[in-house]
């Protein structure tokens, strides 16, 4: 029995999420959102005679997203709170296993596939504009698949195109390795202990590279 007060639930109906690309993309997307830095937090300024970082304040601790999709996700469709992504995750896991979900949920994971569509659109494009001639959703997952992964660690897509230059197939294996391996690669947004009441915000940027109805 659904209490007072309690938001109404309903299943999510959308044929996308009955295309296993789609679900795995969501997946990884989960396993990717979060903040990396939390904002608000003091930062002080290191202390000779202590010895500590108990100094004077100089600033505050900005909002930095593990990848730059989340940032604004949580300004278009956010749920709150969602620091580590926690909401981002229960949300993913319960469209995917066809549960009853709240509206926000909905439009949280909504958000995400359009998402997902957008950034194979976008990934095309640049294949057709190369002279790829007609690219597969592999083709252009691989392409949408280096673009996140050069979002958090630019380097190892360096190293692994050099090191597999006529090898695509083990250059993008060692990149869904890295994705795989995401929770132990990527810390927690935290704050200390003088973090006061810190909220999490909506980002002020407005969103430029999609437009959802």
């Amino acid at each position: 029995m659904r209490k007072f007060g309690d938001p109404q639930r309903f299943k999510m109906e959308d044929p996308r999420l009955q295309d296993s690309r789609y679900c795995s993309r969501l997946q990884d997307m989960a396993r990717e959102s979060g903040w990396s830095e939390r904002g608000g937090c003091i930062i002080r300024a290191y202390d000779v005679r202590t010895n500590t970082n108990d100094g004077d304040v100089v600033g505050r601790t900005r909002w930095i997203p593990i990848q730059p999709w989340f940032k604004f996700l949580q300004q278009d469709a956010g749920i709150y709170p969602n620091f580590g992504g926690e909401a981002t995750k229960a949300a993913v896991k319960r469209a995917l296993a066809g549960e009853l979900m709240k509206p926000t949920e909905i439009r949280h994971v909504t958000w995400m596939l359009d998402e997902i569509t957008q950034d194979n659109e976008v990934a095309t494009d640049a294949l057709l504009d190369s002279g790829w001639g007609v690219p597969t959703w592999q083709d252009a997952e691989s392409v949408a698949l280096v673009t996140r992964v050069s979002a958090l660690n630019p380097e190892l897509v360096e190293r692994l195109a050099v090191r597999h230059e006529n090898d695509d197939a083990t250059f993008i294996q060692g990149l869904q390795r890295f994705l795989d391996a995401i929770d132990d690669q990527i810390p927690n947004a935290y704050c200390g202990i003088e973090s006061g009441s810190v909220s999490e915000a909506a980002p002020s940027r407005p969103r430029t590279s999609a437009t959802l109805n």
